[in-house]
């Protein structure tokens, strides 16, 4: 992690202290999260109790089970480090639940997270999604990803939180993600700001999410191929 991305952290356990934490650093916090990231993408892969639930619920039952894991993933990595792990971004937070993200424009990243009051109505666009009855998968989660970070409901980890969730989803439908190589590309970080800034346009938009979703497709391969 970056220092920027360490002082950020820093930032926000100062907004949001976790009374008699033994946490005394940002840098430690992170450790811990990127030991609780990969414990819990381990727990949640390949799991036949967890895919035997997913199998067995209708679609509705389905989504509401990913908008539910987001919030539970995020108390789990941030428990001890920050006291509003496992919530949105709420009004009453310092400076209203304001969010920015994205690369620098001025003195200010580019983007700006959905309002804090508006997160959960957003939501209820994006986690449709990650329907069980989708007629691609890749590209339906690919969607869902974009959009999702692009509403940025949490203050940190939105990256992390959308990465567990769409492993899982794609694991359903027996694909695996190879995320550690595809995020050693630059690209896939500049073709996902290109989608954030042409959200509203919509021909554009679909234009450049279809780059974003071929591009993606290169990282992702069936499961029965890699078990021969």
């Amino acid at each position: 992690m970056t220092s920027p991305e360490l002082d950020y952290l820093a930032e926000l356990m100062t907004d949001f202290p976790v009374s008699g934490s033994s946490i005394a650093s940002a840098r430690d916090a992170e450790a811990i999260l990127h030991t609780r990231y990969q414990d819990s993408l381990d727990k949640l892969i390949g799991s036949e109790r967890l895919q035997k639930s997913l199998r067995s619920w209708p679609d509705h039952i389905f989504v509401s089970f990913f908008e539910a894991l987001a919030k539970n993933l995020h108390g789990s990595l941030f428990a001890g480090i920050l006291s509003n792990g496992g919530h949105y971004r709420q009004t009453t937070d310092p400076g209203g639940g304001a969010v920015y993200f994205g690369p620098q424009r001025g003195n200010k990243p580019l983007f700006t997270g959905i309002a804090a009051g508006e997160i959960e109505k957003a939501l209820q666009d994006v986690f449709p999604h990650l329907s069980k009855d989708a007629s691609n998968p890749i590209a339906a989660s690919v969607t869902f990803y974009q959009q999702f970070v692009r509403v940025h409901p949490f203050y940190d980890a939105n990256g992390r939180i959308g990465r567990l969730l769409v492993s899982l989803y794609l694991d359903y439908h027996g694909f695996f993600v190879d995320w550690g190589d595809l995020q050693r590309q630059d690209r896939w970080i500049n073709m996902l700001n290109n989608c954030h800034r042409r959200q509203e346009r919509t021909n554009l938009y679909e234009k450049y999410l279809g780059y974003l979703v071929s591009y993606f497709s290169k990282y992702v391969s069936e499961k029965s191929s890699l078990e021969l």
